[in-house]
């Protein structure tokens, strides 16, 4: 045999009986004491898994893997040591700036400590990468100030999609500080107000889903709330979805038309129960004028369509029922005087028509109103 190989073999045989002897001390070192997780021990790799925290060797840690540094941060949190957590999940951060699930882990976790103004930062963060996470990120927000919401932890573009998530959930205090913010920022748009103040319809908030509606619509608005209660009253504009414009429902049988106000056909089909043009109006007490500009062209039956004005809240307040419109009419004007009292803080504008119990109850013809009107008698 070659004395190199031979000499080669001769020092590995020595070699390798001492390595495992320290090896073999080294290891009963560990079961007497357990060694830090930075300790040059466990830096060189001689540490066991299981008696690293939370079984993760720190040089087992892949430097640049920004999954396993949270990884690390969470079991350091669950070890008590928040501190450490903190710098790992910040480095996780910074090895992972566009992964919004390490982003969320640190999220939580400054969460769960109540580090509200990084829980803030890095929510933000998450909402400007995904829209995955904004109910989470919404929910957890509860309990901080609106205002230190809007201005740390919610991306500009994002704040929208924060008042609709926050409509059927946050008191109404909070929604008008947030569409507020949205008026100033230039952030708001006609759905936004249309789900809004249907929010606070429903709510029975009317008086303020009213002034709500009035500063949103500026110089469209006319003369909303200044001597008419009802809004968009030649039918002119396209009407948005809120209880406060109109709302003209579609139904097999009947052609609605806006041209010079609005044109009901009903084809002469059905004999239907119809209440499907309406609009809310917030009122005060006092007396007020409902007034119709109306034209019929043959509309048949004993049946035909009237308006009804009543309280939608109030059992026993405003019930009112004008006179049926039935044959031919000219534009005539319809007109209706009555008192609110105190308890009644808003009315529905309907027009109905009941079904008939006669033979010929398939109602046809058209009705076309020109103009309607709710003013209040000063």
């Amino acid at each position: 045999m070659n004395r190199i190989h031979i000499a080669t073999l001769f020092s590995a045989r020595l070699i390798v009986p001492s390595l495992l002897a320290v090896t073999a001390s080294v290891t009963l070192l560990q079961d007497l004491t357990k060694p830090a997780d930075n300790s040059v021990l466990c830096r060189a790799g001689f540490c066991r898994e299981d008696q690293s925290s939370a079984s993760l060797s720190y040089t087992r840690l892949d430097e640049a893997n920004p999954y396993k540094w949270a990884d690390y941060a969470e079991s350091l949190d669950a070890k008590g040591d928040s501190d450490g957590a903190a710098k790992a999940f910040e480095r996780a951060l910074s090895l992972g700036p566009a992964i919004a699930p390490v982003h969320m882990r640190a999220f939580n976790f400054h969460l769960i400590h109540e580090h509200s103004d990084r829980m803030l930062s890095l929510g933000r963060g998450i909402l400007d990468l995904t829209p995955a996470y904004n109910g989470l990120i919404f929910s957890d927000y509860i309990g901080n100030p609106v205002a230190q919401i809007l201005q740390h932890g919610i991306p500009p573009p994002t704040v929208p999609a924060y008042l609709t998530w926050a409509l059927r959930r946050r008191p109404t205090p909070e929604l008008l500080e947030v569409w507020r913010w949205m008026v100033q920022n230039r952030q708001t748009d006609a759905p936004g107000a249309a789900s809004l103040t249907t929010e606070l319809c429903h709510r029975e908030e009317y008086g303020t889903a009213a002034q709500l509606w009035a500063a949103w619509l500026g110089s469209d608005r006319g003369d909303y709330l200044k001597k008419d209660f009802l809004y968009n009253t030649r039918f002119a504009r396209e009407p948005l979805k809120t209880p406060l414009d109109w709302a003209i429902y579609p139904v097999n049988g009947v052609e609605t038309n806006r041209a010079d106000g609005l044109a009901i056909t009903f084809s002469g089909n059905a004999n239907l129960a119809y209440r499907n043009v309406r609009q809310m109006s917030a009122v005060r007490p006092g007396t007020y004028i409902f007034t119709a500009v109306v034209e019929a062209t043959e509309i048949t039956t004993n049946e035909g369509p009237y308006f009804h004005l009543f309280d939608p809240a109030k059992k026993g307040g405003i019930d009112l029922v004008t006179d049926k419109i039935r044959g031919t009419l000219p534009r005539t004007k319809m007109e209706e005087r009555f008192t609110v009292g105190p308890g009644t803080e808003a009315i529905v504008t309907q027009l109905e028509r009941s079904p008939s119990d006669r033979v010929d109850s398939k109602i046809a013809g058209t009705l076309r109103i020109h103009e309607i009107s709710l003013r209040r008698v000063e």
